[in-house]
């Protein structure tokens, strides 16, 4: 089990790979809502 090693964002990813090793570009980041459809015409 991965302990917290520091309290962040979730969407720092810089942080996230200097404290966990793991490489940015291997992060799927859900931290922002986006809608590849865009705005509902609704």
């Amino acid at each position: 089990m991965i302990k917290h090693k520091d309290h962040f964002h979730g969407s720092d990813l810089e942080k996230i790979e200097e404290i966990y090793g793991i490489k940015k570009e291997e992060i799927i980041s859900f931290s922002a809502n986006v809608n590849p459809l865009g705005i509902s015409p609704k």
